[in-house]
């Protein structure tokens, strides 16, 4: 009887024992994971947003793919943002609250300021919050109650933006945009052709056609403090690209986009207005938007901007 009791507690204590090191070999594991991702991710340059506001951004029933800021609040319902391939820590980051229902944020995580809260939402990265975090049928890979280098480096990003506006808005004019008749053209040979022109003629054209080579950038001066994008046909022609076109809006205060651009790019180029309430409905642009205040639900595709050296 003493033999066999002896030979029953050694199985248990095997038994307990073999249960905490496989425990202790998931928490290793888990461990290692995570270190993988935070040394996988990098912190966002100005250059890696593909959105950004300088005020608050409030968005449904949309998707953006790329990385996402505004030195404000940011409220997205019925949403994706899509980080994937940026290897950006954080996919959306607000200086102030975010408010993320019925959506998803797919190859980073998220960053707010203040607040953030998530109802029926997914975040495949790190939720970091300055404020308080809540959860309503939410997940997110972790959860961090601290402020996030990215929340911190908000207004030299926003900075970033508003001095490429300032400096393509003192560019001289070395190309010119003919309006034939309900035709808007933009030609040139020139490898940074740089056109000026008045908000109106803008909107007054019901067709773009941009041509230029594979290697130009076209920097577009639209003067005005109001204009608009809508109901407008875009043509690219010469080997020119999304990436190679900027509309630089430096005065304007409203700005309109709403179904414009052709089948595969929408409106094939960087939306630079820095100053402006933007309403944006009903459409697609490929490239970057950054603005001063965003609603909508237009869809952002990515599409490296061509930046030129400040």
């Amino acid at each position: 009887m003493r033999y066999a009791s002896c030979s029953a507690t050694s199985a248990s204590e095997r038994g307990w024992g073999l249960i905490a090191a496989r425990f202790l070999i998931a928490l290793l594991l888990m461990a290692a994971i995570a270190a993988q991702r935070s040394q996988a991710c990098n912190t966002i340059r100005p250059n890696d947003y593909l959105i950004f506001s300088g005020q608050d951004i409030r968005y449904s029933r949309s998707d953006f793919q790329g990385p996402s800021g505004a030195l404000g609040n940011i409220e997205l319902s019925s949403f994706l943002v899509n980080a994937s391939g940026f290897a950006t820590c954080s996919g959306l980051v607000a200086g102030q609250n975010i408010s993320f229902r019925d959506g998803m944020i797919q190859g980073a995580g998220a960053a707010a300021g203040a607040d953030f809260f998530m109802q029926r939402a997914s975040v495949q990265g790190t939720v970091e919050y300055g404020g308080r975090l809540r959860r309503e049928s939410a997940h997110a890979y972790q959860e961090r109650a601290s402020l996030s280098l990215d929340v911190r480096n908000l207004r030299a990003a926003w900075q970033f933006f508003l001095d490429q506006s300032a400096s393509l808005s003192r560019k001289q004019a070395n190309a010119r945009a003919r309006l034939a008749p309900q035709t808007l053209v933009f030609s040139s040979p020139l490898d940074e052709a740089v056109f000026d022109i008045p908000s109106w003629e803008l909107a007054r054209a019901s067709v773009l056609r941009l041509s230029g080579s594979s290697s130009a950038r076209f920097i577009i001066n639209v003067r005005g403090p109001s204009a608009s994008i809508t109901e407008k046909a875009v043509t690219l022609a010469g080997g020119l690209r999304p990436g190679q076109i900027i509309f630089n809006f430096p005065e304007a205060t409203s700005l309109k986009i709403s179904a414009s651009g052709n089948a595969k790019f929408g409106i094939p180029a960087t939306i630079l207005a820095p100053y402006a309430d933007v309403d944006f409905t009903n459409g697609l642009v490929t490239g970057g938007v950054y603005v001063g205040n965003l609603r909508g639900n237009g869809q952002v595709n990515a599409a490296a901007t061509d930046w030129p050296p400040l």
